[in-house]
């Protein structure tokens, strides 16, 4: 315990007290003491008020119980005892000697003035045994003034608090008996009714006292272990006074307790179920046959807590909630089933909106009459108090359950809550946003897809949070596939839709099933519809960053046949038909079917537990690939497109059938089966060979899209292709051996190819070409004649200046 704000409040008014009054330790009678007493006393509630521990004078605050009870300990430390206390006194040092020593007397008048006996119960439990006794005979001394009803609670308040000590011990000793011989003494006074206040009241208010007395009496009994050893000593008086004031109660004094109530039910009936609670404790143990057997005369099994909650009405269920006993949250539970019908309803909930748990937020969500804006504050309060877990739960729950929801206009909050948006949320933010979710699902998601567009990874704890809420009657879903329709896909969001895909699947948010069947393949079945190509393009480079990922079998035959029919449509049917974003659209279904059918190679599936895919499209390559998905051995993609193709005899420049078969098949081809075709060719009929024929076509190629684009300068298809066709031949050459003959074969090819580049692609494709030109072989042809006339003969002066310069920086660096 440390010294805080309240104790130091307190500090100061007894100072100030100190210097009017003089030493608080010769105050230990109230006799000629009263005046001292009561201004103490009432500077104390002041003090107490204005830290708001007291509501009234007399009266504590509920809501600062552990506050009050460090205030009273605080007193206690700072308390003159007959015993000294030299380990407390080492313990708390810094709390001793801080403020005017007090005496015992005034420290119990302070707790019983101003109703702080619970406080001081829990001194008494916490102080050494050694001053238990002397506190207890300062309570003696107090019990005898004031209300009857509010002596009976305070003593029973203190004999349990010493209940709890002495239980606490494991062995008797001469102060633990002291201790229990003055708790007696408080149980006898107690329970004593003098003649004087017999006569002084009426007869039904004494039966009503004699029926509380039995009530306060049956709850130590229960209160009581018999098992401790040292506090059974306490049970032969607790019976023989029990069983005494039982012996008083006559018919008419039973009768009387049927007016009265102890909170929601009849004294006669909680005595009654109280005695039935207490028989069945003590049945077999000796020192209490006598109780028992005078209690079942009395003793009814008392209603359980559901059956009271199901008789009560409103304005009770309201009374038991503020008892603040045992039942508490009960109550407060059934209370929140129709909260907002009743005003004084409302503000119960209000005032103790820290009690709402799972199940209480659970009943608001669902309570009628909800409409006012205040009730739905009020609700979002008290889910609050949940945690997270709890929050999502309560959430889950209330959406699967309930048709209506709310429709808050949260757009704003939404966009300073995403705002401030980090990776390493506390509890708190991510209740916030359960919250705002709870207003308005649908808002909170869109929202949530919105930004993640931005920077999902920053928003994968609001991913995982929402895995189960966000699925409730498919809003997640919906919304994503509006997200796909209201923002296509593009070259400026895409790499911004892979971040969203890979946030949801890395949280298991959506499963790949759902996104590539449900929304990819519905988009890519749309784009293609409506010819919307470049969005088509995007879908697939989405679908080939994700291929490493499987759905169900039958949907993937299902995606991969559609692919395939999508590569066939869109392949270009020749050279001078070239379309650009067609081509890249065929490459991109091919990169994807060749991953799979690599993956799709090692499983057992047979090709008849499904029909023959894409049986319309008859062409060369649907077929190579129809034969891939299946086969458990690569095929020859160069057996399949030009079966017979041969090139043994080949001798440059030579035109013939297998020329013209490959001249006309590679612009077709996409990057990936270009690679694939010369590396067949390489490996069947020479790297150099294939190096040979390839250059040859390019050279062609390049004359023929220059001579079409002098013709017919608007038509750019054909320098189009030649473009595709140059950068697939530089990705070839880029790939030639290491030894210099081969890269020397290399270099005169580009060379020759670079004589017959057109004009509008020297500045890119030639350059390129040249760049990517090996730099050892190009030192040994510096002085080579036969080269320098090849530089000669490119038509380019850019051209020729580059690749001059860079032989002549290859051979200084050699020098």
């Amino acid at each position: 315990m440390e010294l805080n704000k309240n104790l130091v409040r307190v500090q100061a008014t007894l100072m100030m007290c100190a210097k009017e009054m003089g030493d608080f330790t010769r105050i230990n009678y109230v006799g000629g003491n009263e005046g001292h007493i009561l201004k103490l006393t009432s500077q104390m509630a002041n003090c107490l008020a204005r830290s708001h521990l007291l509501e009234l004078p007399d009266k504590p605050s509920t809501n600062h119980t552990s506050e009050l009870n460090e205030v009273v300990f605080f007193l206690a430390l700072n308390t003159k005892f007959n015993r000294q206390l030299p380990q407390l006194e080492q313990q708390y040092r810094h709390l001793i000697n801080i403020i005017p020593q007090i005496s015992k007397c005034v420290l119990a008048n302070i707790c019983f003035g101003l109703n702080l006996v619970s406080p001081y119960g829990y001194v008494i439990e916490n102080l050494p045994l050694e001053v238990t006794e002397e506190l207890l005979d300062q309570t003696i001394d107090c019990l005898k003034k004031g209300q009857l009803y509010d002596n009976l609670h305070n003593a029973f308040v203190i004999l349990k608090s010493t209940v709890n000590k002495v239980s606490a011990l494991t062995s008797t000793t001469e102060m633990s008996e002291d201790v229990l011989r003055a708790a007696s003494i408080i149980l006898q006074n107690v329970t004593f009714i003098t003649t004087e206040e017999i006569e002084y009241r009426n007869t039904q208010k004494v039966y009503h006292h004699m029926g509380f007395i039995v009530l306060r009496l049956l709850d130590l009994m229960l209160h009581v272990d018999p098992s401790k050893g040292v506090v059974a000593k306490f049970i032969p008086g607790l019976v023989s006074t029990t069983c005494g004031l039982l012996k008083c109660v006559t018919i008419d004094v039973y009768c009387s307790w049927v007016e009265i109530n102890e909170g929601d039910e009849v004294l006669q009936a909680v005595i009654s179920g109280k005695a039935y609670v207490v028989l069945e404790k003590y049945q077999k143990n000796k020192m209490a046959s006598e109780l028992v057997s005078m209690l079942g005369t009395i003793a009814r099994k008392p209603k359980t807590i559901a059956q009271r909650i199901m008789e009560a009405d409103t304005a009770r269920k309201i009374c038991m909630v503020d008892e603040n006993d045992q039942h508490q949250m009960s109550w407060f539970r059934a209370l929140c089933l129709d909260p907002f019908s009743d005003a004084k309803a409302t503000a119960c909930i209000e005032k103790w909106w820290k009690l709402c748990d799972e199940s209480a937020v659970d009943k608001l969500l669902s309570a009628p009459t909800q409409q006012a804006n205040q009730h739905k504050q009020l609700i979002l309060k008290c889910a609050s108090n949940l945690g997270v877990d709890e929050l999502c739960r309560v959430v889950t729950i209330h959406f699967n359950k309930k048709k209506t929801q709310w429709s808050e206009d949260i757009t704003d909050q939404l966009v300073v809550y995403f705002n401030q948006v980090h990776r390493d949320m506390n509890a708190d933010e991510l209740k916030q946003i359960l919250l705002l979710f709870l207003q308005n699902p649908h808002i909170a998601i869109q929202q949530l897809y919105i930004n993640a567009f931005k920077r999902s990874d920053e928003l994968v704890q609001v991913f995982k949070l929402f895995k189960d809420v966000s699925d409730v009657e498919n809003i997640s879903r919906k919304l994503l596939k509006e997200l796909f329709e209201e923002h296509p896909p593009s070259c400026q969001n895409m790499q911004n839709y892979i971040q969203l895909l890979s946030s949801m699947i890395n949280c298991q948010y959506h499963t790949w099933n759902f996104i590539v069947t449900e929304v990819i393949l519905t988009r890519l079945v749309f784009y293609k519809k409506n010819d919307q190509l470049e969005e088509f393009k995007c879908c697939l480079q989405m679908l080939k960053h994700f291929r490493d990922l499987d759905c169900q079998l039958s949907k993937e035959v299902e995606l991969y046949e559609y692919i395939l029919i999508c590569s066939s449509k869109n392949r270009c049917a020749s050279f001078i038909n070239f379309d650009q974003i067609r081509q890249e659209i065929a490459g991109h279904c091919v990169d994807y079917m060749l991953h799979k059918c690599e993956k799709f190679r090692t499983l057992e599936a047979k090709k008849e537990s499904f029909p023959t895919l894409a049986e319309n499209c008859a062409d060369l390559w649907t077929e190579y690939y129809r034969k891939s998905f299946w086969e458990t051995k690569k095929s020859s993609l160069l057996d399949t497109i030009l079966p017979g193709l041969d090139f043994t005899n080949y001798r440059e420049s030579t035109v013939d059938q297998n020329f013209t078969s490959l001249l006309k098949t590679l612009p077709r081809c996409t990057p990936s089966e270009w690679k694939q075709l010369l590396e067949e060719l390489a490996e069947k009929f020479s790297a150099k060979t294939t190096l040979n024929v390839l250059t040859d076509i390019m050279c062609l190629l390049c004359d023929f899209a220059d001579n079409h684009s002098k013709v017919d300068s608007s038509n750019s298809t054909p320098l189009q292709a030649i473009q595709f066709c140059l950068q697939n031949y530089g990705a070839f050459t880029a790939s030639a051996p290491d030894n210099i003959s081969d890269q020397l074969e290399v270099i005169n090819d580009i060379c020759r190819v670079l004589r017959h580049i057109p004009g509008y692609l020297t500045a890119t494709e030639g350059m390129c070409l040249i760049n990517a030109l090996p730099e050892k072989p190009l030192q040994f042809l510096a002085a080579d004649e036969q080269f320098i006339n090849q530089i000669i003969l490119i038509s380019d002066k850019e051209l020729r200046q580059a690749l001059a310069q860079k032989v002549l920086a290859s051979s200084q660096r050699n020098e």
